[in-house]
């Protein structure tokens, strides 16, 4: 059990540094900086923090998403998804929206895509 817990939490560090390099980088030649699964402060998790914005493309699966993000997402929801927000106040639409994504994923249903509708002839 030691050794799952030390696993996890060097996923999460691993998930949590990488986050926070990307925001060195400097510069804006590179692509907008993808949202963040916010974390309660302490560990393990007696709440759920709020989400500030929703889920971006990393986490959305399909070819654009962080493998080690969307699986993050997935061990935090499957542990606290079912505990209430930190400051006792309900879900925000951001919120929702991380919900509706580790829905979406864990029924395998395919990520949105953002091309046009093919033109229909009359």
């Amino acid at each position: 059990m030691r050794r799952r817990t030390t696993d996890a939490a060097a996923v999460l560090l691993s998930v949590l540094l990488s986050g926070l390099l990307a925001g060195c980088t400097g510069g804006s030649s590179g692509p907008e900086p993808q949202p963040t699964l916010l974390l309660p402060s302490s560990s393990p998790y007696s709440c759920q923090a709020h989400q500030e914005q929703p889920p971006g493309s990393d986490y959305a699966g399909g070819a654009e998403a962080d493998t080690a993000r969307v699986l993050t997402l997935l061990r935090y929801w499957k542990e606290n998804g079912d505990k209430p927000f930190c400051d006792g106040e309900p879900a925000t639409e951001a919120d929702t929206a991380w919900a509706d994504l580790v829905q979406r994923l864990l029924d395998n249903e395919p990520a949105p895509t953002t091309s046009p509708a093919p033109a229909t002839t009359t």
